[in-house]
């Protein structure tokens, strides 16, 4: 397998599994395509692995917040945000009929009959095998992660953001907290 690290720094679009000389993975980036010998789920692994990040805490985690306990998406950073679609029908038994979608890279969602078609920033078209309300829906389920990960990380938002006076009044009570912790030092 490539360098997952050199394969992270093209902006990982999307990881579809296909069959290519057996059961594969498809990395899809900006750039390039990396055919990988390895099932989808060893391929993220990786990726969490890169990130000191551990995929089934992400799927406990994240699966209360969405009701769900499969097709969970997983939060990487905040530029990786992997969507898991039903992207083929697979041969045998442990193949995995799953690839994840990045997020950010979605240009439009197009229904296709009975499936779903996602045109791709770099012009790529990924086929879908659920229907588009499925897909919106899932789409939806990573705004109320991104909500709930703001909820329970304030610092979490990006510098330049309109600050609410909910947020301000928590600094405020955190600025107060350390002002009187550091008198009770002294």
């Amino acid at each position: 397998m490539e360098r997952i690290e050199d394969i992270l720094e093209e902006s990982i679009i999307a990881i579809i599994p296909i069959y290519d000389k057996g059961n594969g993975t498809n990395i899809i980036t900006m750039e390039n395509s990396h055919i990988e010998y390895k099932r989808v789920r060893t391929v993220l692994r990786r990726i969490c692995n890169e990130y000191a990040l551990h995929l089934s805490a992400f799927r406990r985690r994240y699966g209360k917040v969405i009701n769900k306990r499969l097709g969970i998406p997983i939060v990487i950073n905040e530029e990786l945000i992997l969507v898991p679609f039903k992207t083929r029908k697979p041969k045998f038994q442990n193949d995995g009929a799953y690839g994840y979608v990045n997020f950010h890279f979605v240009k439009d969602i197009v229904e296709d009959g009975r499936h779903t078609k996602l045109i791709m920033e770099n012009g790529h078209e990924i086929q879908v095998l659920q229907r588009i309300h499925s897909v919106k829906r899932d789409f939806n389920n990573v705004k109320l992660i991104l909500n709930e990960n703001t909820k329970k990380n304030p610092m979490s938002y990006e510098f330049g953001q309109v600050a609410t006076v909910d947020h301000i009044g928590r600094l405020y009570m955190e600025i107060m907290e350390l002002k009187r912790m550091i008198k009770e030092m002294k």
